[in-house]
């Protein structure tokens, strides 16, 4: 079964409470932590989710009811990952 955890230098985007997960990955720790310490343990802080503009070639219809979710990617800050594409009703939390 695949893990399906982004690793990117050694470091896996996971982490968790006493007990490693069955992969082996990420950071385990022993004492319990806020949602935001947990975050950054996991490499999952940062990523600066937002809506972006679908980017249409010349000569097309632009079509606004649709976006790009993209991220900051934690591992690499000058790097933006797409995520979905979404409605125009969908808002990021």
């Amino acid at each position: 079964m695949a893990h399906e955890l982004e690793t990117v230098n050694g470091q896996t985007a996971f982490a968790s409470l006493r007990e490693p997960a069955w992969h082996g990955l990420g950071t385990v720790f022993n004492e319990e932590v806020t949602t935001a310490e947990m975050l950054k343990l996991a490499h999952l802080d940062n990523w600066n989710v937002r809506l972006e503009d679908v980017a249409i070639p010349d000569g097309f219809a632009s079509d606004k009811s649709y976006s790009f979710v993209t991220r900051t990617n934690p591992f690499n800050p000058e790097q933006n990952d797409v995520l979905g594409v979404v409605g125009e009703r969908y808002v990021p939390l």
